[in-house]
């Protein structure tokens, strides 16, 4: 009974594994065309300063970044003579919602939760780590 949970158990991970791998594959580009890329200004603040701001915003704007990135995939072996495409949306007159509060575990999902319990732990073993001269740990 114990080796086919065991087997189980090793078989969903492996399971977990070989779609992490896939997933990873199908998500990043693979550069045979261009990455779509769609600037959406919102006004933060909602003051008058960057709505002026936000006026003056174009695609023109953003050309620099496009040869830079350009000049970038050329270092780097990439195909495309302009990999990002930069098209300029209109302005959402909407904020966008609040981040989640990830200080109360039990509102947010769980694996939402589990991230941020990990790092917290994280920040505090690094603390711990970088001040422990200070108590006297090796």
């Amino acid at each position: 009974m114990f080796r086919i949970l065991r087997i189980s158990v090793l078989l969903y991970v492996l399971l977990i594994v070989a779609m992490t791998t896939w997933s990873a594959r199908t998500r990043n580009t693979d550069w045979k065309e261009p990455l779509w890329v769609a600037l959406y200004p919102i006004n933060g603040d909602a003051s008058d300063r960057s709505n002026d701001y936000i006026e003056t915003l174009s695609e023109a704007a953003f050309q620099p970044l496009e040869a830079v990135m350009a000049k970038q995939a050329k270092n780097w072996g990439v195909p495309l003579e302009k990999p990002i495409d930069i098209k300029f949306a209109p302005e959402i007159a909407s904020l966008p919602p609040p981040p989640a509060d990830v200080t109360e575990p039990t509102r947010g999902r769980l694996l939402e939760s589990a991230t941020a319990a990990v790092g917290v732990a994280s920040r505090h073993l690094r603390r711990t780590f970088r001040h422990s001269h200070i108590c006297g740990v090796p």
